[in-house]
């Protein structure tokens, strides 16, 4: 089981995601987002050959420090952290914003190109 410190980063992550404070960015892989701190970023991803989402904590070389997932098998729906409640899908939503964070920021970005011409 990850340490709560990843289930409240989780938490936290989706609060700011859901207030579009972060700006998520696509990499390199497939169904892969990540956001930057200044020594650390934070990747989410899905792996549609089993319906996984996985949040992990990235250190400043590179390395995986910590991490987090979810498939949809998995026979625990929540689990209590400290003082709040752990929902698995808030890894699936995690990503869902991201992947809307970025698709938006595309479009916006299209148009004001557009409108230069």
């Amino acid at each position: 089981m990850a340490s709560p410190g990843m289930f409240n980063l989780a938490n936290k992550l989706l609060r700011l995601s859901r207030d579009g404070k972060l700006t998520w960015k696509r990499t390199i892989s497939d169904n892969v987002y990540s956001v930057h701190f200044p020594d650390v970023s934070l990747s989410t991803s899905y792996k549609p050959s089993t319906g996984t989402y996985s949040l992990e904590l990235i250190g400043e070389t590179g390395d995986v420090v910590a991490s987090l997932s979810w498939d949809p098998d998995c026979e625990i729906e929540s689990t209590t952290v400290g003082s709040g409640k752990f929902s698995y899908n808030c890894l699936r939503e995690i990503y869902e914003l991201a992947e809307q964070y970025t698709q938006k920021d595309a479009i916006e970005r299209a148009l004001s190109y557009m409108e230069k011409v």
